[in-house]
C-alpha cells in the first residue's frame, strides 16, 4: 500500500507489519481503501474512522446472510 499511496510516516514493527500515517481528504475513500486491504489493514486513529470501517465491514458481511 505504501508503494501506491502517499504516506506521511511509515513505522516498521518487529513482526514485519508497519504503522502508517496516511493523509486523506474524504473519509469514505479511506474506508474503502482499508476495506480493500482487509484483513491486512486496520484503522487505529481516529476512533470515529475506525468505527466507520467496522460498521461498513459489518454491513457488507450482513448482505451475505448465512451464506
Amino acid at each position: 500500500m505504501v508503494d501506491y499511496h502517499p504516506v506521511e510516516i511509515v513505522d516498521p514493527l518487529p513482526d514485519g507489519s508497519a504503522e502508517v500515517v496516511l493523509p486523506y481528504g474524504d473519509p469514505r475513500w479511506l474506508v474503502r481503501l482499508v476495506l480493500s486491504l482487509a484483513p491486512a489493514a486496520e484503522v487505529l486513529e481516529p476512533p470515529e474512522l475506525a468505527a466507520q470501517v467496522r460498521e461498513s465491514a459489518a454491513s457488507a458481511l450482513a448482505l451475505y446472510g448465512d451464506a
